[in-house]
């Protein structure tokens, strides 16, 4: 018998992966012709065109360039891009690039989590090139996105059919592919997969499926977006507690649902201890920086909370995705919803998708998950637009941090789990009839709904000051929004064709004009014609030599082999492009730390979007020579008072290169130093033009025992920079008297110093930097960036992984140890 049973579960295993093979290879395919300039035409997935509408590229785009493909996604070319080009040279290098030297005078990047230095599929970018692994890593989530579905939707009974139905749609769906480019995507490829490992857990409790989940929950934490993992795990959270109580109503064995729930809380914690190398570097940079502040503060919800017309606007996209326009129409893109963009508002599972999932409700069988789905389903929606009553869930603690509008992920894969459900009762024999005839019914609701929400979308637009007069026919006083709303738009109002066509073909097959089959191949047709309608223009491509082409201006600035750093006013050079190009740069597109914001600030920068620094054209030469900034890139003339202290050196079209008079070494030599403890009084020191900034700087700490500065003037002090590594620098000193070593590197309380190989303090200084005490003499002072958070997680996740790696092989050695003895006990018997 155990012979037997090996060989049906071998020849199951065999079916199993002939079917995952079949999905994977039609995934594939749609996959290929979804990015198929980049597939086939060798054009890269990057929208890096849109940095030809900064004055250092306009001059060179490329001959075909009027306006960026999609302007909405600048953070894939100003942030993720530049981090992926970092981290694929410093890895290449032979190090591992944990400190960020190129912006905000030096930040950290492994703690940043966005950059997910240990996602495992990020090993795609570090083994291809940057411009390669950015469609590479899209396929390799998508693909996993789709079969995870694909199996998940099975394992629940949805059949070959529903299943393939759901995995297209949520591989395709809104927020999978508006979000493609981003971290947000890394986590949310991997949601089905969690609901697959939890189902599974909750079959077979074992050694296997607790790894699983624990290996799920890790690739998460990892993927660079800790706020959409909350959501995901929350969601996986509440399904494994959903099928415990569904085990304990069935068979009332407390102990067995007691046994899953500590399975569960197994996995989870050993699925954090993988992940703790990048979880406990991000919760400590996580504290000390300026955007947890804002987000933490009371207020700061209500702040953010929309009103009733934006919550029953956010309803809208559901039905017509660009309802409130799109940014890859022509013309310059600007949400028809003010506060809102194309990103932030798409819930679009498709229009035959919605149909389908809403129809699950009155498929027989399997009754109990279609509720639990429905109800986490129109819970997230609700929390995600901060609707009456739902509203509560963002009040939690770690949600009261978090961006509410994650919560379309969960409502999406809810929704796309329902398609599966809902399309197998149309392919049930016993039920298709009334099924088909629910559908037909729930598609003409959805026709009914496109019309009211165009009619709702109008007034709504007209109560915000859009202009929707209606005299007789819709007359529009936006020509924009004219254009956009007319009813030949194809690109407005294609669900509707797409529904009216499922209409008919549904009446065709009640009548029995068309077969089983046929029907289910025109449905799928459909549901594929739909998604690509709506995704398969929002991601542009370029080609390779038309990605930060390094411009006369940056030529000539790089000409300068000394270490120095730049600023660029406005958006002239948009904060990180200095990463792609290996220069230094005072600002950044990140969240900066409270007190370099701050400090930025009081020199005449501005906070940009919750999460840049940028500079204006009234620049402050002395302060920014405190930076080492030496060149300063702008389309502008700077202010008069400015231009005292800027020598203009170089004019590349539109960027003119100025060097800064006031400019100071990176790193240098003073002698005396006063003490102040009360940041404004420091800050208006720093200001104050009589304040000697190279020979005198400001501590918050007590002065060393002992010292005393020393009488008169004293011989300038010799530094030399022998060595600066993102995580290391070197500096040789030689001075005649005790003094500070100034670094203007911003201060970080993870690096360390040693001045002739023993470790000394490192002060603050000047309020956001680094300076450490030196006595006369000859000296070699070292900097290393030695993260207490990073170590530990390193030793946390490498124990998770050894135990986690002794406790498989000894259940694989357990279990065919087993199965060895019931082979010979059947033989003897």
């Amino acid at each position: 018998m155990s012979t037997l049973r090996d060989l049906r579960e071998s020849s199951e295993s065999a079916v199993r992966r002939r079917e995952t093979l079949l999905v994977a290879a039609v995934l594939l395919a749609l996959l290929a012709i979804f990015f198929w300039r980049a597939v086939f035409l060798g054009e890269k997935l990057l929208p890096a065109d849109i940095v030809y509408t900064d004055p250092l590229y306009y001059c060179y785009a490329p001959a075909e360039f009027t306006k960026p493909h999609n302007i909405l996604l600048y953070d894939q070319a100003y942030q993720f891009y530049p981090w992926r080009v970092y981290v694929s040279r410093a890895l290449r290098e032979g190090f591992l690039p944990l400190w960020d030297p190129y912006i905000y005078c030096g930040t950290p990047l492994l703690a940043r989590d966005q950059p997910a230095l240990f996602y495992p599929l990020n090993i795609l970018s570090y083994a291809f090139s940057p411009p390669d692994a950015v469609l590479l890593t899209a396929l390799a989530r998508l693909l996993i996105a789709g079969l995870s579905t694909y199996w998940f939707v099975r394992m629940i009974g949805g059949g070959r059919f529903g299943a393939l139905l759901s995995a297209v749609s949520f591989t395709f769906s809104g927020f999978m592919i508006v979000w493609m480019g981003h971290p947000h995507s890394n986590v949310a490829a991997w949601l089905p997969t969690l609901f697959l490992a939890i189902e599974w857990l909750s079959r077979r409790n074992g050694v296997p499926q607790v790894v699983l989940v624990a290996v799920t929950v890790a690739v998460q934490l990892t993927g660079g977006h800790a706020e959409t993992a909350l959501y995901t795990l929350t969601a996986g959270g509440l399904y494994h507690l959903f099928r415990v109580a569904i085990l304990w109503h069935s068979e009332r064995r407390v102990r067995l649902a007691l046994m899953r729930l500590l399975s569960f809380g197994a996995a989870a914690a050993l699925g954090l201890a993988l992940a703790a190398v990048q979880v406990l570097p991000f919760w400590e940079w996580l504290q000390g920086s300026a955007e947890f502040l804002l987000r933490s503060g009371s207020e700061s919800l209500q702040v953010m909370r929309p009103g009733p017309k934006y919550m029953l606007a956010g309803l809208l996209p559901a039905v017509l995705p660009n309802i409130f326009g799109n940014p890859t129409w022509p013309g310059e893109y600007k949400s028809f919803l003010p506060g809102w963009n194309f990103v932030e508002q798409t819930v679009y599972v498709g229009i035959l998708g919605l149909s389908l999932a809403a129809s699950a409700l009155f498929v027989r069988g399997r009754r109990n998950r279609v509720l639990f789905f429905v109800g986490l389903g129109l819970v997230a929606l609700g929390a995600a637009l901060r609707l009456p009553v739902f509203d509560w869930v963002n009040y939690l603690p770690l949600f009261d941090i978090a961006s509410p509008g994650r919560f379309r992920l969960v409502y999406t894969f809810c929704m796309c789990v329902l398609v599966g459900v809902g399309a197998q009762g149309i392919v049930n024999g016993a039920t298709r009839g009334p099924a088909t005839r629910l559908l037909i019914r729930l598609l003409v609701g959805i026709v009914l709904a496109a019309v009211c929400a165009v009619l709702i979308g109008g007034w709504i637009l007209s109560t915000l000051g859009v202009g929707f007069p209606v005299t007789g026919i819709w007359q529009l006083s936006d020509d924009l929004v004219a254009q956009a709303f007319h009813f030949s738009n194809l690109r407005m109002y294609w669900p509707v064709l797409v529904a009216l066509s499922g209409i008919l073909v549904l009446v065709l097959y009640l009548r029995q004009v068309l077969s089983q089959k046929m029907v289910k191949g025109i449905l799928a047709l459909l549901v594929i014609a739909d998604m690509f309608a709506f995704g398969m223009n929002y991601h542009g491509t370029i080609r390779e030599e038309h990605i930060f082409p390094e411009t006369p201006a940056l030529q000539f600035v790089k000409s300068d082999q000394g270490i120095y750093r730049i600023v660029g006013t406005n958006v002239d050079v948009m904060p990180n492009t200095s990463v792609v190009h290996e220069l230094y740069d005072v600002r950044g597109l990140d969240f900066p730390s409270h007190r370099y914001l701050e400090f930025c600030e009081a020199i005449g920068g501005q906070d940009w979007l919750g999460y840049g620094i940028l500079f204006s054209v009234q620049l402050q030469p002395r302060l920014l020579g405190l930076l080492n900034v030496k060149y300063v890139l702008t389309c502008s003339r700077p202010g008069a008072k400015g231009l005292r202290d800027l020598r203009l050196l170089y004019v590349d079209r539109d960027i003119n290169v100025y060097e800064n008079l006031q400019c100071l070494p990176r790193s240098f030599i003073v002698h005396r130093a006063r003490v102040c403890e009360d940041s404004e009084d420091i800050l208006e020191t720093l200001r104050d033009p009589e304040f000697d900034l190279l020979s005198e700087i400001i501590l918050e700490k007590p002065l060393p025992v002992g010292f005393v500065a020393p009488p008169g003037d004293v011989a300038q002090a010799g530094t030399e920079i022998t060595r600066y590594d993102p995580n290391h620098v070197t500096i040789g000193v030689a001075t005649e008297a005790n003094g500070w070593l100034f670094l203007s590197d911003s201060y970080n309380p993870d690096w360390k110093a040693y001045v002739d190989g023993d470790e000394t303090e490192i002060y603050r200084a000047d309020y956001a930097f680094r300076a450490v005490y030196l006595e006369p003499g000859q000296h070699v002072v070292d900097f290393v960036y030695a993260p207490g958070s990073f170590k530990v997680g390193y030793t946390v996740s490498l124990l998770a992984l050894l135990s986690m790696l002794v406790t498989l092989v000894a259940h694989w050695r357990i279990s065919r140890l087993e199965r060895g003895n019931a082979s010979d006990e059947n033989a003897s018997a």
